[in-house]
């Protein structure tokens, strides 16, 4: 039997996918081509609101600037499929292009990618942009006034704010493992996290003033770092200090140095490896605000599942993908008609 790879986008053509905006494809893997090699040079050449399809692929996409609203859709970060490509690229700068027309890439979506070093927010007034989906070294808004972003469903050392207040910040149910920094307005929520490291004396926060901060679970970590916060239901275990209620913060019905019962966790290192869903008898099972689970499973933005470990914690973008494509007859006689056999997964 013969098998070959097909691009994720070519896939989504297969089974029909379709999208009211403007879709264009980009490899720079040879043996599945798209309509760009360049991430940037698509970027360069799509409108305002059209989706951006970028395929797995063993060579990195490199780094660009998102100067426009786009979506822009990878492969995964940790794909369970048959070549395992992932999407990868170095930095991703959300800047306003200045030129004639200006625009401004505020409403993006960033899914489905490993980035290598950050996500920047490089300007002022880039605001409502989803990030979700992504394993990134770090998500910076630092410096500038970037409001209404929902960073959800990521596995990120660290996500840092902005000292001159940007508002409106939603941090949901994201595997976290070094702190968030720098956010300092009331409108900032940080739910159903998982802060994992084996690092006792490590805060998770660093200068966050005034969040809310609900859900959570912090393993292996600190939980200073935060002024004038409000703590509701989090859990934490084995770090210097587990309190939260410390200084001049305030909240109820958190479980401080308890251990949350993860199904597997060899370490308070993240791992694919791990299972960081609750065992039966955890005392975060229906313990949240809003009665789900405390952690990445609880919550309106549920961590999607990848498979199982170790892809639990890799889930693909939602679009339906082809998974395997094989050939079942690869001799033909002229005129003959070829068998392919195709197995496709949906997030959808």
């Amino acid at each position: 039997m013969k098998k070959f790879t097909i691009s994720f986008f070519i896939a989504l053509l297969v089974i029909g996918f379709s999208a009211s905006a403007t879709v264009h494809t980009v490899s720079n893997n040879q043996n599945s081509p798209g309509q760009f090699t360049s991430l940037q040079a698509a970027i360069d050449a799509a409108s305002p609101g059209d989706t951006i399809y970028v395929s797995g692929s063993p060579t990195s996409y490199g780094s660009i600037d998102l100067n426009k609203q786009l979506t822009l859709i990878g492969a995964g970060y940790h794909p369970n499929n048959q070549f395992q490509f992932k999407t990868q690229v170095n930095y991703i700068y959300l800047k306003i292009f200045t030129g004639a027309p200006t625009t401004n890439p505020s409403g993006s979506k960033i899914m489905g990618f490993e980035v290598t070093n950050t996500i920047y927010c490089w300007e002022n007034n880039i605001n409502n942009v989803t990030v979700q989906l992504n394993k990134a070294n770090s998500i910076n808004l630092y410096g500038k006034t970037c409001d209404g972003w929902i960073i959800k469903n990521n596995i990120v050392q660290s996500i840092e704010g902005s000292t001159v207040n940007s508002t409106n910040i939603l941090i949901y149910n994201n595997i976290i493992t070094y702190y968030i920094r720098y956010f300092t307005n009331a409108s900032v929520l940080i739910a159903n996290n998982i802060f994992s490291r084996n690092s006792a004396a490590t805060n998770i926060f660093s200068y966050v003033q005034y969040a809310t901060v609900a859900n959570n679970i912090v393993y292996g970590m600190s939980t200073a770092g935060c002024n004038y916060c409000t703590f509701n239901n989090n859990i934490s275990y084995g770090g210097n200090q587990t309190t939260f209620e410390y200084d001049n913060n305030t909240g109820q019905n958190n479980l401080e140095g308890v251990t949350p019962q993860f199904v597997s966790a060899a370490s308070y290192d993240f791992s694919f490896d791990n299972d960081y869903h609750l065992a039966a008898g955890s005392p975060g099972i229906g313990a949240g605000t809003d009665g789900t689970d405390i952690g990445i499973y609880g919550g309106i933005y549920a961590f999607p599942s990848g498979g199982e470990v170790p892809y639990q914690t890799s889930p693909v973008p939602p679009i339906p993908q082809v998974v395997n494509m094989n050939i079942l007859n690869s001799v033909l006689p002229e005129g003959g008609t070829l068998q392919v056999e195709v197995e496709g997964k949906s997030q959808l």
